[in-house]
């Protein structure tokens, strides 16, 4: 059976999977360094020279070291360069857009067709939207919720430097982590909720919108109104890219 690896370098984290006629798996997650290469070429191994392995990246430093590190391990196709995403990208510079951001809405479009929202909460929350036609049509740019907790703590003297998540109960909180995890994700939540309203009533009509990214978790599904969560969907993306060039 052949199988393609499938490798998503964020700005945070690394997610690792693995495809098959069978479907797409979710393999493990790393760090995004330069040293977790060394470990995820021995982990993988050599798998000879008909063995894919296809990517995405928004870090250009990582992508040489993925490619340093596992070029004589598999035959590698990164996303904007040895392979490109099948959707039109109406932004005005096209170079500009994360490849991340049109393989998001790339996936949408095929899991889920009435898709005119993909919501990304990672290091960046970020609004990507599609046109009735399936074309990329731009976004939104936010921090993301753990980057904004983290300068929170960072530049409040009277805050504590470490505050574990936990989904608040209720949105008035009684503790100060409390306050900050009711913060972000009542905060989060209603801004998605928000944004995802305005676009409702500026198009008129309804349509399905998709939240995915490491950090989704950070928000409630109710609440935001979205549709539906994702949290692999890069992963999934690639996974679709993949059976579209016929590698599986």
């Amino acid at each position: 059976m052949n199988k393609v690896f499938l490798i998503d370098i964020g700005n945070s984290s690394i997610d690792v999977g693995v495809g098959s006629k069978r479907g797409v798996r979710f393999l493990f997650k790393l760090s995004a360094s330069e040293d977790s290469f060394p470990w995820l070429r021995q982990k993988l191994g050599n798998r000879g020279e008909n063995s894919y392995l296809i990517f995405s990246s928004v870090v250009p430093s990582l992508s040489k070291s993925l490619r340093f590190f596992l070029k004589k391990n598999f035959l590698i196709l990164e996303c904007g360069k040895e392979v490109q995403i099948p959707i039109r990208n109406l932004y005005y510079k096209k170079k500009e857009v994360g490849q991340d951001r049109l393989l998001n809405c790339f996936a949408a479009r095929q899991l889920y067709e009435k898709t005119r929202v993909v919501v990304d909460l990672g290091t960046a929350l970020t609004f990507d939207f599609i046109s009735e036609a399936g074309e990329y049509l731009g976004g939104l740019i936010v921090p993301g919720a753990s980057l904004s907790r983290k300068a929170l703590l960072q530049r409040a003297a009277l805050l504590p430097q470490e505050v574990r998540f936990r989904p608040p109960k209720n949105l008035i909180a009684k503790t100060t982590a409390g306050c900050i995890n009711a913060g972000i994700y009542f905060g989060y939540s209603l801004m998605i909720k928000g944004v995802l309203d305005y676009y409702r009533r500026k198009l008129k009509n309804d349509f399905v919108s998709l939240g995915c990214g490491g950090d989704i978790r950070y928000i409630s599904l109710k609440l935001s109104s979205l549709d539906y969560l994702e949290p692999y969907l890069s992963l999934k993306g690639l996974y679709l890219l993949a059976k579209y060039r016929n590698i599986i």
